[in-house]
């Protein structure tokens, strides 16, 4: 399932990547990320993949940014962490997130301004010893794209 963002709603993640960064660092937030690149451009990957799922489900995305979340969409009662990524066919969670889950995880993958809906996976199928990795910056669980459950019209 293929989203394209239009240049307002681009703008509109850059944005909010830029105000919540702002506000981690002057809270002094940790810096949990696992990739070694930019905050700011993961933050902005990732909340165009949350756009792309809200425009689908037709959500209003959550555009707060002066608290974290533990969650990024809430679909029908369920939570769910949306990874968005630009060349892997892998959905990537750090370990970290297996202590306070959501109820389900969910890759996006990004071509420029489009945004294919891989599909998602319930904590308890992510969680499995069987996908656990040591990486170079820690432990994290990967599932290949492959066993994700695709998203239909209202999951």
């Amino acid at each position: 399932m293929r989203i394209q963002l239009n240049d307002a709603e681009m703008k509109l993640a850059k944005h909010i990547a830029i105000e919540r960064t702002k506000h981690n660092q002057s809270h002094n937030y940790s810096n949990k990320n696992q990739s070694g690149r930019n905050d700011l451009t993961i933050g902005t990957q990732g909340i165009e993949g949350e756009l792309a799922v809200c425009k689908h489900f037709n959500l209003y995305p959550d555009l707060v940014t002066d608290k974290p979340q533990k969650h990024d969409i809430v679909i029908h009662g369920h939570t769910f962490d949306i990874k968005t990524t630009e060349k892997s066919h892998f959905l990537n969670v750090a370990h970290w997130k297996s202590n306070n889950p959501c109820d389900f995880y969910a890759l996006v993958i990004k071509d420029k301004n489009n945004f294919t809906l891989a599909g998602h996976v319930s904590k308890e199928g992510l969680f499995d010893a069987q996908n656990l990795k040591q990486g170079e910056r820690g432990l994290y669980w990967r599932i290949h794209k492959s066993k994700l459950t695709p998203f239909k019209g209202d999951l």
